[in-house]
C-alpha cells in the first residue's frame, strides 16, 4: 500500500516541478517585459519621429528633384538656342569666307596677269589679314 501510496506522490511532485519551473519562467519573462516596456515605447516613438523626419526629407529631396527638372529644361533650352544662332553666325561666316575667297582669288589672277588693268570690286569683302598676306607673298 506504501507503494501505492509513493507512486501518485511522485508523480504529483514531477508534475508540481514541471509547473513550478513554467511557473518562473513566466514570472521572469513578465519582470523582463515590465523591464524593456519602457524601452520598447521608447524605440516606437523614436521609429515615429524618425519617420517624420525622413518623410520631410523624401519631401523636400521631391522638391528639389522637380526644380532641378525645370532648371534642367531651361539649360537645354538655352543651348539649343546657343547651337541654333552658333550654326546661323558659322553659315553666315561660310558665305562670307566664299565670297572674301571669289574675290582673293580675282585679286591674284590680276597679280598674275599685270596686262590687264581691271579693278576688282568685292561686295561686303571680309577677308582676314592672315589670307590677305598669304595672297601677296
Amino acid at each position: 500500500s506504501i507503494i501505492i501510496l509513493a507512486l501518485p506522490i511522485s508523480v504529483i511532485g514531477a508534475n508540481f516541478t514541471t509547473q513550478w519551473i513554467e511557473f518562473t519562467d513566466r514570472m521572469k519573462m513578465k519582470e523582463q517585459a515590465h523591464h524593456l516596456r519602457p524601452n520598447f515605447v521608447s524605440l516606437v516613438k523614436s521609429v515615429r519621429e524618425h519617420n517624420a523626419v525622413v518623410e520631410e526629407l523624401l519631401q523636400e529631396i521631391r522638391l528639389i528633384e522637380q526644380n532641378l527638372g525645370h532648371a534642367l529644361a531651361s539649360i537645354r533650352k538655352t543651348l539649343a538656342n546657343q547651337d541654333e544662332e552658333e550654326e546661323r553666325q558659322l553659315k553666315e561666316r561660310r558665305r562670307n569666307n566664299s565670297t572674301s575667297l571669289s574675290c582673293i582669288e580675282e585679286k591674284v589672277e590680276l597679280q598674275l596677269d599685270p596686262k590687264e588693268e581691271k579693278e576688282v570690286q568685292c561686295s561686303n569683302e571680309r577677308t582676314s589679314p592672315d589670307v590677305e598676306a598669304d595672297v601677296e607673298a
